[in-house]
């Protein structure tokens, strides 16, 4: 895990010198990389697409006879990098990543700091099979945060 960590904060370097802005999107496991790359740079935009807030939470709740504490090494935690994190957020959730887990990570937000997007009609899967995936993708990048 460390390595990803440290190869988002070695391509942020790069497109933060190239680029007047940067946008980062992060999708479920991916969301814990681009929360921890986005505490700690100055990134514009930032999107959260099926977010949880710890890995070991998510785990646990489907699975409650095992210890997740004990079996799962690395929390994938974005819960306490939040804090760090100044960008404005847009986040999603769905049915493999439970909404208490989605919620839990959304509320640690600013209020003004997040907006919440659910796409109807899709799942963690088939998600991105969604137009309205890409044009709500899209039309955040170009700077339409309103509510939905």
């Amino acid at each position: 895990m460390k390595n990803l960590y440290e190869d988002a904060l070695h391509i942020s370097d790069v497109l933060i010198k190239r680029y007047a802005t940067v946008s980062v999107i992060g999708r479920s496991l991916g969301s814990v990389i681009a929360t921890h790359l986005v505490s700690r740079k100055d990134i514009d935009k930032f999107i959260l697409v099926t977010p949880f807030d710890n890995i070991q939470k998510v785990a646990q709740a489907r699975f409650p006879i095992y210890p997740m504490s004990v079996l799962i090494k690395d929390k994938y935690d974005s819960f306490s990098k939040v804090r760090d994190i100044k960008a404005k957020t847009l986040a999603q959730n769905d049915e493999v990543i439970p909404l208490k887990n989605s919620q839990n990570l959304i509320d640690v937000f600013l209020r003004e700091q997040v907006t919440v997007t659910t796409i109807l009609d899709s799942g963690h899967n088939d998600l991105s099979e969604n137009k309205h995936y890409y044009n709500g993708l899209h039309d955040k990048i170009e700077g339409k945060w309103s509510q939905h």
